[in-house]
């Protein structure tokens, strides 16, 4: 990878991040400003928003990190290729917002049984956000891929600091009210949305050819079904811890996985960014260049990811010492864990990649129905007689069954065999000793920063010793 390249990747991956910690910055905020009841409406109506958004968007983002690099070399075929994936997105939009407008307050009354939330005026803002999300993710892998910095980086900041002004301006200038803080989340993916479809209309025009869209579709719609499990195992667990512990169990939990969510982020941001260049790799005949490219990019990946779980051990555990609720110092208990799942998330990204070139995605709905199943067996059996340890290990769990079948599918369509030391032995040694630490502090009821500063300073040191030689030749350039 040249300087440039990894410069990047550095800088596509903290913009990647930057509009997800939003509600992170915000969490204590929104604390203090709403009510338990209007901060469950706030984000009840962020789960509708996701959900439109992954439903509707059809994961035909992930066929344009696919079918960019066949189309790439034909300025015609690409510009409606990508005006087609644009304006269906957007006819499907209209298409869903008008049976909405029919049918909306219907469905709304199928799933939730409150008087106050409605679909008119909750749903109906829920679901445009949603529906002016769907085209977001593909222009965001576009802009990475022909490395457009600007526009990229214009979605990013406007959609963090857009969030992050309206939100602020209404928890303390405003009434707060969820309506307002909904309102400013539509203004602002809606003023994206127009920039997009400006950029559309200005370089690749009207066009929405079935010939084009066809192979996207096959190739995104098995994608479907995953991403929609996936979107159920996220959001399941909130509603049985709800069922069978309490309010102050589920704030605790939440509290935790929040702060676990940074390194999520950033694994699947880092992931994202290196992503087209190993596409690339994968385009060219096998010799030694392309193999030792493919583990410096996969090495980068895990070493990034483990100093990110590292630094939520150290920062995370550490916050929760100066928080003056000590009722939330518990949460601080299951960050270790949150770590180590992470791990086996890390392995999932980079085991997918290839079959997602070899378009092999059919496999990752059976992969994800299995990990839904089990995480749902163990909340729901389990949380009433061990509590939030059941829903923490049910996250653990649900992605570690994944990762032998992944690794199997991908020593198969890869052309190269991963590295033992980058990819298994130091990441597993670096889990082992944080279990350990994770045991000590929670059966020994040692302090909390002596564990997680020892943890993240062993996990530093090694990362400098392994990239001694890229340093070095840094320095010296």
């Amino acid at each position: 990878m040249s300087r440039q390249e990894l410069k990047n990747t550095v800088i596509y991956t903290f913009l990647s991040f930057l509009p997800a910690t939003t509600q992170l910055i915000l969490l204590p905020l929104y604390m203090q400003k709403l009510s338990v009841a209007q901060f469950g409406i706030f984000q009840g109506m962020t789960i509708v928003q996701v959900l439109v958004a992954t439903l509707f968007g059809l994961s035909l983002h992930a066929s344009v990190a696919r079918y960019y690099f066949s189309y790439r070399h034909d300025s015609i075929r690409i510009k409606d290729y990508l005006g087609s994936i644009f304006w269906f997105l957007t006819l499907l939009s209209a298409i869903v917002f008008g049976i909405g407008l029919i049918a909306g307050t219907f469905l709304f009354d199928l799933f939730y049984k409150s008087d106050t939330l409605d679909y008119y005026p909750y749903g109906i803002i829920a679901v445009s956000t949603g529906l002016l999300n769907v085209t977001v993710p593909m222009f965001l892998v576009v802009f990475r891929i022909i490395q457009h910095l600007k526009a990229f980086t214009l979605i990013s900041l406007t959609s963090f600091l857009g969030n992050l002004i309206s939100q602020v301006v209404v928890l303390v200038y405003l009434d707060g009210s969820v309506i307002n803080l909904m309102l400013g989340k539509l203004w602002v993916i809606a003023g994206i949305y127009a920039f997009l479809a400006y950029y559309t209309i200005t370089r690749y025009g009207f066009a929405l050819k079935k010939n084009y869209l066809k192979p996207s579709l096959y190739f995104a719609v098995p994608l479907l079904p995953y991403s929609l499990l996936s979107w159920f195992y996220i959001f399941n667990d909130n509603t049985i811890i709800l069922r069978f512990l309490d309010e102050d169990a589920l704030g605790i939990y939440n509290f935790a996985v929040n702060l676990a969510a940074a390194v999520e982020l950033l694994v699947v941001s880092v992931s994202q960014a290196v992503q087209p260049k190993i596409f690339e790799l994968f385009t060219q005949k096998k010799n030694e260049q392309q193999v030792k490219d493919l583990h410096f990019n996969y090495k980068m990946i895990m070493e990034i990811s483990i100093l990110a779980i590292a630094g939520l051990v150290l920062i995370g555990q550490n916050l929760f010492l100066i928080i003056p609720k000590a009722e939330y110092e518990k949460a601080a208990l299951y960050v270790p864990l949150l770590g180590i799942g992470f791990l086996f998330r890390v392995y999932q990204i980079i085991y997918t990649m290839p079959l997602f070139y070899q378009r092999k995605t059919q496999v990752f709905f059976y992969l994800t129905l299995g990990s839904v199943v089990v995480g749902f067996v163990f909340h729901w059996f389990l949380i009433a007689y061990i509590g939030l340890w059941a829903a923490i290990w049910a996250g653990v769990l649900a992605r570690a069954i994944q990762v032998p079948v992944l690794y199997y599918l991908a020593q198969k369509h890869a052309y190269f065999k991963y590295s033992f030391k980058d990819m298994y032995a130091v990441p597993l040694f670096f889990m082992s000793i944080l279990g350990i630490i994770s045991y000590v502090q929670v059966y020994w009821n040692t302090s909390l920063w002596i564990g997680s500063t020892l943890f993240f300073v062993g996990v530093f040191a090694y990362f400098l010793y392994s990239n001694i030689h890229l340093i070095r030749s840094k320095i010296h350039l």
